[in-house]
């Protein structure tokens, strides 16, 4: 209602202090989804993981693994193919059958879960040298006993020299087995993601040729093999199941 008693001038300049809070709010998240919205995009869109970081994460596995196994009893009980196959069903929560390699000369020697990266559960089996572990499970050679006319002496017990071998020195095989979501990727040298594919497999060695492995993909899982040298994966690449 117009009221005479109070100048024009005087009420054009009243504003509203909400509304201008208001209005520099809006500015505020404005500016921020400008900035900020692309790159949270990204990181949902394009979660990609290099097979590098999954390589060198089953370098650590097989390490860890290879230094467990060597400090097993002599007596301890080795699981059977049937028992790997249990452990890796119960890990991925989908039937898959790990690779026989006896005839390749290796041996299960354990089988367990272990993460990956990239992918919601993998499982990990060690692959132990037939010829290696009859090496260590044979008995040392005994001394022959000797009369030097005082009666014959007990043999002396012979001790190992040194420590026992390195894990990255064995001839042990690594498998790991993993979910795969299509989170996986390989980078070239300008820095482009690249699908691995399910019709062929990545044989890379460490930057030192202390290892090496081989990645492929069936499309439902990620398969991630581990060797002292890429000759040994190379010769046991059908034995695997790799393309």
């Amino acid at each position: 209602m117009y009221n005479p008693h109070v100048h024009e001038s005087a009420r054009s300049t009243r504003f509203s202090w909400p509304a201008l809070l208001l209005a520099l709010a809006a500015v505020a998240a404005s500016v921020a989804i400008g900035l900020y919205g692309p790159r949270v995009g990204d990181r949902t869109v394009n979660p990609l993981v290099p097979l590098r970081d999954v390589a060198d994460a089953v370098d650590s596995i097989a390490q860890r693994m290879s230094l467990d196994s060597s400090r097993r009893p002599p007596d301890a009980e080795l699981p059977t193919m049937h028992d790997a196959a249990r452990v890796c069903k119960d890990a991925l929560s989908t039937p898959w059958q790990p690779p026989d390699l006896r005839d390749g000369g290796f041996r299960v020697v354990m089988a367990g879960p272990v993460p990956i990266p990239g992918s919601s559960a993998g499982v990990a089996l060690l692959y132990e040298s037939d010829a290696r572990a009859a090496a260590d499970d044979s008995p040392a050679p005994e001394e022959p006993q000797v009369d030097d006319g005082s009666g014959p002496r007990p043999p002396r017990v012979t001790i190992a020299p040194g420590p026992s071998p390195q894990p990255a020195q064995r001839r042990d095989i690594v498998l790991v087995a993993a979910r795969d979501h299509g989170a996986f990727a390989i980078y070239d040298e300008f820095g482009r993601a690249q699908p691995l594919g399910i019709a062929r497999s990545v044989l890379e060695e460490s930057e030192w040729g202390t290892w090496a492995v081989m990645v492929w993909s069936d499309g439902e899982l990620l398969f991630v093999a581990w060797a002292p040298d890429a000759a040994l994966l190379q010769r046991l690449r059908s034995e695997l199941g790799a393309p």
